[in-house]
């Protein structure tokens, strides 16, 4: 039996292996790793910023691409213009469902995604925007996968509180949540490159620890009780699975919540605009804090069962065999 090959196309922004901050670049080199690993399937990763070159690829009948997958938003008008096969695409964009939040170049390229043969989509939401704004072609929904295995794991509770990993920003919710922990007196590490947020200095109980790279964080994290995520805009983010893995609890916003577990006591949302409701979500926050020792085991058997990327490439095989059955048989 011929093996499917499968060319993914990443951002084509940094080198892969990624070892510092890239949830899509790590996304992108975890499906290279199983997909390369499985007997039925060949992969190609493209990290070329040279998009004609992948086009000029896809296009050699030698090269015998059976499914193209663009992991990029940027990149997917180009490559469903340019290749002579039906290319299916996956946004990672963290405003994708806030349109108000749009930046001014991304409608022709939304445009652009909705001429893709099919769309594999990170939750339900995101599907239902393409499908309401006339998508036609097939959608499937699939969420992002955490390696579990190489995350240290320790069953009793962190001995550090709140952590907040990611770019520093006020589309995560920063300005909030310092001000937040520093007016009542929760410990909050902060962990990730500076962004559009200057972190004010004499803080109390929020620490900015700089960068890490993927090794300290999969060995660091399990110090912590919680993650704490409170953005306006994501699609589904990373690092909450990160978190499970790890043991920790979730503190997250709407926005963050993407194809979390619900009504689970781990978990809490969160909204910190509004400031006359913060006593309330401070007493949650202590609460979550308090019962993370009891919830830590579930939580890691939760992204053993739920989220590992054995688990999500199962899943992805099965959605790539039925998409291509479909565009043979529409041939």
């Amino acid at each position: 039996m011929n093996k499917i090959k499968i060319l993914i196309v990443s951002p084509c922004l940094h080198p892969l292996p990624i070892y510092g901050p890239g949830a899509v670049e790590n996304i992108v080199w975890h499906y290279h790793e199983c997909l390369s690993a499985h007997e039925d399937f060949e992969v190609v990763l493209w990290n070329d910023p040279n998009l004609a070159a992948a086009a000029k690829y896809v296009n050699d009948p030698s090269n015998k691409v059976d499914f193209v997958h663009v992991h990029y938003d940027d990149h997917i008008p180009y490559m469903t213009a340019m290749c002579n096969q039906p290319v299916y695409a996956t946004t990672h964009y963290g405003w994708i469902n806030r349109r108000d939040r749009w930046t001014p170049h991304y409608p022709p390229i939304h445009r652009g995604v909705l001429e893709t043969a099919g769309l594999i989509c990170l939750t339900n939401e995101i599907a239902n925007m393409y499908r309401r704004d006339g998508f036609v072609g097939p959608l499937r929904v699939l969420r992002n996968g955490v390696e579990v295995e190489k995350y240290r794991f320790e069953p009793a509770a962190g001995v550090k509180d709140l952590i907040c990993l990611g770019t520093v920003e006020h589309r995560k919710g920063h300005p909030k949540l310092v001000e937040f922990c520093e007016r009542y007196g929760l410990n909050l590490d902060l962990v990730g490159p500076i962004g559009d947020f200057k972190i004010p200095e004499n803080l109390r109980y929020v620490k900015y620890l700089g960068v890490w790279d993927k090794g300290t964080v999969r060995s660091r994290l399990t110090d912590y009780k919680t993650l704490v995520l409170v953005s306006e805009g994501e699609a589904d983010p990373l690092v909450t699975k990160e978190a499970m893995a790890a043991g920790l609890s979730l503190i997250v916003s709407a926005d963050a919540s993407a194809n979390l577990p619900t009504d689970v006591k781990w978990k809490l949302e969160v909204n910190l605009k509004d400031r006359e409701s913060w006593p309330d979500i401070r007493d949650k926050f202590r609460r979550i804090l308090g019962q993370n020792a009891e919830f830590r085991t579930t939580i890691r058997h939760t992204a053993e069962t739920r989220y590992a990327w054995k688990v999500i490439v199962d899943e992805y095989t099965g959605i790539v065999k039925e998409l291509i059955a479909l565009q043979n048989k529409g041939r």
